[in-house]
Formats: C-alpha cells, structure tokens, sequence
C-alpha cells in the first residue's frame, strides 16, 4: 500500500534534509490531519520564510514535490533563443510636397 504524500514528504524532510520533525510540526500547524494537496505545496515556502531551511533545501523540496506529483511528465525544455532575422525594407512612395 502506497503511503500518503504528505508522509511521504515528511519522511524525505527528515531522512534526506535532515530536518527535525519540530520544524515541520512548527510550519504545519495543528492542522496535520487535514493537510490537503495545497498545504503541502506551501510547506517548503513556510519553512524557508520561517528560516528553518537554507535556499538549497527549498530547492531540493520543490524539486521532489514536483518529480513525486508527475514523475512521467518531463521538465519543460527551455527553447534557445529565436535567430534573428531582419524584416524586408520596404519602399515608401517619395514624399508630396504642399
């Protein structure tokens, strides 16, 4: 049986940020049983703006949030600059004169 992602997530919070459940417990709030999709999505953001994870941790959480969520989905490819091209000059009747 396949754990809830909110448990999921705790477990990666602490295993692999090394992240002290009083941390997470402190950003979730007494609400954890009714933690939805949403709220968890604002759990690393919590514990950045509380100062309780470095910007590389945010990075890592956002990171596993996203591949955990749509693991098949790959990341978006950034296209490359567009080449350039010049549009054609066009020719302006000449001036009238009043």
């Amino acid at each position: 049986m396949k754990r809830p992602l909110d448990s999921r997530f705790l477990c990666f919070l602490e295993k692999e940020l090394s992240l002290p459940a009083d941390a997470s417990a402190l950003a979730i709030g007494p609400h954890h049983e009714a933690l939805s999709s949403e709220d968890l999505s604002l759990l690393p953001i919590t514990l950045w703006k509380h100062q309780l994870v470095t910007i590389d941790q945010l990075g890592s959480m956002l990171d596993w949030l996203t591949n955990v969520r749509s693991p098949s989905v790959p990341s978006p490819s950034v296209p490359g600059p567009l080449p350039f091209t010049e549009p054609p000059l066009q020719t302006l009747p000449p001036l009238q004169t009043l």
